[in-house]
Parts: structure tokens; C-alpha cells; sequence
């Protein structure tokens, strides 16, 4: 097979790029917000409420919402093959139409990730020095042994400028710890250094551009894969599964009932401990493939938006800041909370802890609806105004410098 343009690879190779319909964008938009949700419920309730105890014979309605709040890690999962397939997607169409351009990539990555990472670390600081100097029942913020999994750390120990330079670098759990209280921020290391090693490793192939750029781009792909912790590179395999979808032009299975039963069976099984004798990353594959199968289904098949997809948009439209903000303020109001009244932290199940965590969840989900105003819809005119940076007739696909 003849090369095109002098690249290693041919860029026929590379998969048709294919436009997504209306309907399933809402189903994308859908399964976003909807994973959100699942992280913020399971990381609130394990500081709102006391662990489930069958042995205190709980009623069919608290069986049922404990076993709702427990999907936190599954739903990371979710986050990763849909962010493979969205951004991996991205970066295999500009490079099987030669337009992949490195200062353009990384303009959408930043002004993407940065504008509401930024406002997060800043409002984590707030809360937890807060609560750390005037809410600090139970010893949340100084203590390292509290009864959930949430904080198992002082979280005074990391609300340092060390721990906060290289959460801004996306080294949390590389170089250092998260930042303060908001341990969910690690799976956003993982998301930033995917976003640089796809393409690093696959631009060189399919480039046209010069050996030598091709080649300190393997040689920067090198680097990260020595560099990075080998559980960050192992779940690298999910966000490329996602991408992998891509090259798909068919569906795979033919019943369309089939797939979302096998991902949702797969969900609740794990939520189950069923597959407790499993190791968590086969759990996750397994959960990462079967969600596959389902993506694969509903880009190939003409399934109808599920409900109203103007709801589904706006939901995943502020569900990334949902997801920065939502713990360490979580947190502070649990704090507050059982200081100002005895009740919010690790209480019993019942009609009154409901309420009051209901009241918790409205308030994280305007809160983060209001940070998503100056922060995730100015991401268009911010990338905007970094575009516009660029020197007009710059070069394409070149290496960034180093």
C-alpha cells in the first residue's frame, strides 16, 4: 500500500470520520450527567450517613438507596471510554484529514480543562480552610481516621503551595497528593495526560511533517508512559477503548435491547460484590467493554433521544464542574451542618436525614450550575481568544516545543 505525503502510516487506515446524530449526542449528553450524579451521591452520602448495616435489619426503602450510592468508581469508568471516544475521536479526525494541528489540540485541551480546574482548586481552598479553622467537628479536616473512605488523610496536610503547583501541573497521585479535600480530582491527572499521550503516540505515524518532529514526539510519548505510575497507564486502555469505537462502521450486535442489558446487569453485579474475587481493574475492563458494545449500539442503530434533549444538554452542560466542586463543599456543609444543628454527619437513615441531604444535593447542583456559568459556557470564547493567538499561516502539526 503506497504512503500518502511521505507519512509512516497511510491515513487510510485511519477510520471515516462520522458525524453524531442528534439522538445520540443526547444519549451522550445523558450518560455525562448522569455519571456525574452517581460520583457526587456516593462520595455525599458516605459523609451525610452512616454505612449500610444489614444486621440492623434496614427497610426495603433504605436497602434500595444505600445500593443507589455506591457507583461512584463504576461511573469513572464511564467517564473515561466517553472521554476516549469524544476526544480520541477528535484526534483521529484531524489526523485522517491532514488538518491535526498540536497549538489548536492543545488551545481546545486547556481552555476546556482549566477554566473550571482553576475555580475548583480556588473554592476547595476556601472550604476547606473554613471548615478546617471554624467547622472542624469531629476533626474531619485534621484527622486521619475517619470512619469513611472519602478523607482517610489530614486534610490540613495538603492544602500546601508543593501539593496545590502540582495539581495545577496534573501530577496529583503522580508527584503529589490532590489537593485539600478533593481527592475526586486524581481521575482529572488521568484525563489530561490521555489527552497528551494519544495523540503523541499516533501524530508521528500518520504526520507529514518532518522525521525529526515526528520523532521527538515518540520520543515525548516515551517519556510520559516512563514517567507515569503504571495504574495511570493501565486505565490509559479504557480511554483508548473509547477511541477505539471509532474505527467501527458497523454495529456489533444485532439485538439493541441486548447491550445496555449486559452493561446494566454488569453494573449491578459489581454493586452487588458479586465480583468481589475479581481484581478492580478486570471489573472495570469488563464494565468498559460492555459500555462499548452499548456506545457502539446507539451510534449505529435509530434509537430516539432518551426523554427531553434539551434537558440531557443542560445537565451535561455544567456536570464537569458538578463533578471539580461538588466534594469539598460537600464536605463543608456536612460540617456545618452537625456543628449548627448535630445533624449532617454520618447520621441514620431516615425521613429527616433524607430531607437534609436533599437540601445538600439542590444546593451543591446550583452552586455548580452557577460556577458552570463563568466557567464551562465562557470555554467557547476563551478558546476564542487563544486561537486567535496563533501566527496566521503557522505551520500544522508541528511538536510543541519542550
Amino acid at each position: 500500500m503506497s504512503l500518502a505525503n511521505n507519512s509512516w502510516l497511510d491515513r487510510r487506515w485511519l477510520p471515516e470520520p462520522r458525524p453524531v446524530s442528534p439522538a445520540f449526542s443526547s444519549w451522550l449528553d445523558c450518560l455525562r450527567w448522569v455519571a456525574a450524579a452517581l460520583v457526587c451521591i456516593t462520595h455525599v452520602r458516605s459523609a451525610m450517613f452512616a454505612d449500610y448495616d444489614p444486621a440492623a435489619g434496614s427497610s426495603l426503602a433504605a436497602r434500595g438507596f444505600y445500593l443507589l450510592h455506591g457507583y461512584g468508581h463504576q461511573a469513572v469508568v464511564v467517564f473515561f471510554v466517553l472521554s476516549g471516544f469524544l476526544v480520541g475521536g477528535e484526534v483521529l479526525r484531524g489526523l485522517q484529514r491532514a488538518e491535526f494541528d498540536w497549538s489548536v489540540y492543545a488551545i481546545r485541551r486547556v481552555s476546556r480543562l482549566y477554566p473550571v480546574y482553576l475555580a475548583a482548586l480556588l473554592l476547595g481552598a476556601l472550604w476547606d480552610n473554613l471548615g478546617l479553622h471554624f467547622f472542624n467537628v469531629h476533626q474531619l479536616y485534621s484527622h486521619a481516621g475517619s470512619p469513611f473512605p472519602m478523607i482517610f488523610y489530614p486534610v490540613v496536610e495538603r492544602l500546601t503551595l508543593t501539593v496545590l503547583g502540582g495539581n495545577l501541573l496534573f501530577c496529583q497521585d503522580i508527584l503529589v497528593p490532590t489537593f485539600g479535600s478533593n481527592s475526586p480530582l486524581w481521575s482529572l491527572a488521568n484525563e489530561a495526560w490521555y489527552y497528551a499521550l494519544f495523540p503523541l503516540f499516533l501524530w508521528p505515524w500518520f504526520s507529514t511533517g518532518p522525521r525529526r518532529g515526528r520523532l521527538i514526539g515518540l520520543a515525548l510519548f516515551a517519556a510520559g508512559v516512563w514517567f507515569l505510575p503504571g495504574v495511570v497507564l493501565t486505565y490509559f486502555s479504557l480511554w483508548v477503548l473509547g477511541a477505539g469505537l471509532r474505527f467501527l462502521p458497523r454495529r456489533l450486535i444485532g439485538p439493541a435491547w441486548l447491550p445496555p442489558l449486559l452493561f446494566a446487569t454488569m453494573f449491578l453485579l459489581g454493586r452487588l460484590h458479586w465480583l468481589d474475587g475479581w481484581m478492580v481493574f478486570q471489573r472495570d475492563l469488563l464494565l468498559a467493554l460492555l459500555l462499548a458494545l452499548w456506545l457502539n449500539a446507539l451510534e449505529h442503530q435509530s434509537t430516539g433521544a432518551p426523554g427531553k434533549a434539551v434537558w440531557h444538554q443542560r445537565l451535561a452542560g455544567f456536570s464537569y464542574s458538578f463533578y471539580l466542586v461538588h466534594w469539598p463543599l460537600g464536605l463543608f456543609l456536612t460540617a456545618v451542618l452537625e456543628k449548627l444543628t448535630g445533624h449532617g454527619y454520618r447520621m441514620g437513615f431516615g425521613v429527616g436525614a433524607v430531607l437534609i441531604y436533599g437540601a445538600v444535593l439542590a444546593f451543591l447542583y446550583v452552586f455548580a450550575w452557577l460556577v458552570a456559568q463563568v466557567t464551562e459556557r465562557r470555554t467557547a470564547r476563551i478558546r476564542e481568544k487563544l486561537l486567535a493567538l496563533i501566527p496566521r499561516g503557522a505551520p500544522a502539526g508541528t511538536v510543541p516545543s519542550t
